[in-house]
């Protein structure tokens, strides 16, 4: 098998490929221009379906973003959400209902309340009227049988078969980049992939998960061949390893884990005999966390020797939930018209709404702007209810493990940008805990950071190809091989 290897970070909103083209060498994220939206390496992941022709065409990248529902034009965002709930069995189809024949006039005839009235009129008890009644709807129902609708397409079966097509034109999309890229990428189609799926069940049981299974399927049907060892693993594990090396696949222990305060504890193993790395990752599915910690007992350590603790956990909570929650609580005409917008409009309404908290969009029928009044204050509440869960989780999620006081945090995903998500993350994770002695924070749009650096703790901003393709860039780091 060769050295060269991909990396699928399939997002809900962007998917992301790195590739390792020796086993040595540094990892890099490929840049597609031509579909990427941000950095030249976040591809968006959204679909667009054209049921016109019966079967479904799908549109992906770019051209994706900027399409609304109309007719038989369907947009498909956040469909990874419906590949894992259907792999769940929540999605199968329903059993098919009747469809009641319409009355006919006889029927019209004797339920009418005019008939009621005749039937008084001859003094016919109401009990016999029933029967009557019952009598002429069952004997023209033996001659005019009601109908049932054919059963509806499996959603299952459709949002697997997007899969295919998605990854099918995902592959041809990274191919095509790697051959205009300079210098020449030598045979990348022989080389195999790894895809880093949510942490929804431990490290050695993630191809067994249903939802992975699924994904896998897709993707091995798109044409990609997997890793033969380790051919997926959890995101924030990947994410964790990308951001520690930064696409270094040196040999050397310094060399590879050269950032951060990790590097500190391996240079000065009796100073700081522990160390620990925590990583919160809000994407528009699900929110990722990784706790690394390693212990070197006070002594200096090859690579070989480099072995984390490690805990990851994905839980379904990701920005998509809040658009969700936040669709249920604005008025119906602004809920529709975002329902049936394009992925653009959905970047543009959270930078007004959940970011800068102002209002976006004036729709056309009402002349209102989305979030004005008591709206506002509706969403507010939704965001402040999502804050609170991000809190809630993380700290569930940190109950069982003990402090640990030379540790950084690292925050990372597009969910991790909005300030009210930071501020609830952080204080979330030191809750009853030393502080961290450095904090990692994504850049955000507004002009005041969420924490400033003190003499007790240093703050400083995550590098955005980190923040968004750290997790790409870890899943192709031979750090996998070393371990496996």
């Amino acid at each position: 098998m060769p050295d060269g290897v991909f990396c699928i970070d399939f997002g809900s909103a962007f998917t992301k490929v790195s590739l390792r083209r020796a086993r040595r060498t540094n990892s890099d994220l490929v840049t597609m221009p031509d579909e990427a939206e941000e950095l030249e390496i976040c591809v968006p992941s959204a679909a667009v379906a054209d049921y016109s022709s019966g079967q479904p065409r799908y549109t992906f990248g770019r051209a994706a973003t900027g399409r609304r529902a109309e007719g038989l034009i369907k947009p498909r965002p956040n469909w990874k959400k419906e590949l894992f709930a259907a792999a769940s069995g929540t999605s199968a189809a329903s059993p098919s209902a009747p469809i009641y024949r319409p009355r006919t006039r006889v029927e019209w005839l004797i339920l009418s309340k005019e008939f009621r009235q005749l039937a008084g009129k001859y003094q016919v008890a109401e009990a016999d009227l029933l029967n009557l009644r019952r009598l002429v709807v069952d004997a023209i129902s033996l001659t005019i049988p009601q109908q049932y609708l054919p059963p509806p397409p499996d959603p299952s079966a459709d949002v697997q078969r997007l899969a295919v097509e998605f990854f099918r034109w995902l592959r041809k999309t990274s191919l095509d980049a790697c051959a205009a890229h300079s210098p020449a990428i030598e045979n990348p189609k022989d080389w195999p992939a790894r895809i880093t799926v949510p942490a929804f069940a431990p490290e050695h049981e993630l191809e067994q998960h249903p939802g992975t299974a699924r994904l896998i399927a897709a993707v091995k049907e798109a044409g990609w061949v997997l890793h033969a060892e380790r051919p997926v693993v959890s995101e924030p594990y990947a994410n964790v390893i990308g951001i520690l090396t930064q696409g270094s696949n040196c040999t050397r222990v310094a060399d590879m884990f050269k950032n951060g305060l990790l590097i500190t504890s391996l240079k000065k193993p009796e100073s700081y005999p522990t160390y620990r790395v925590v990583v919160v990752d809000v994407g528009a599915f699900t929110t990722d966390f990784a706790v690394l910690t390693l212990q070197t007992g006070g002594e200096m350590l090859l690579l070989s020797d480099v072995e984390f603790d490690t805990r990851t956990l994905s839980v379904p909570l990701g920005i998509s939930h809040l658009d969700d929650s936040v669709l249920e609580v604005i008025n119906p005409e602004h809920a529709k018209f975002m329902r049936d917008g394009r992925a653009a409009d959905w970047v543009k309404f959270r930078h007004d709404l959940y970011e800068r908290r102002q209002p976006s969009f004036v729709i056309q029928a009402s002349r209102d702007a989305i979030g004005t009044g008591p709206e506002m204050d509706r969403i507010q509440d939704a965001l402040a209810n999502f804050e609170n869960q991000l809190g809630e989780a993380l700290s569930q999620f940190l109950a069982t493990i003990d402090d640990c006081g030379f540790k950084e945090l690292i925050l990372t995903g597009g969910g991790c940008a909005l300030p009210g998500n930071q501020k609830a993350i952080i204080a979330a994770a030191q809750k009853g805990r030393s502080p961290f002695r450095k904090v990692h924070l994504p850049a955000c749009k507004l002009p005041k950071p969420t924490l400033l650096t003190t003499k007790d703790q240093i703050v400083t901003p995550l590098e955005a190809q980190l923040q968004r393709g750290g997790t790409a860039l870890g899943g192709t780091s031979a750090f996998f091989e070393m371990i496996a």
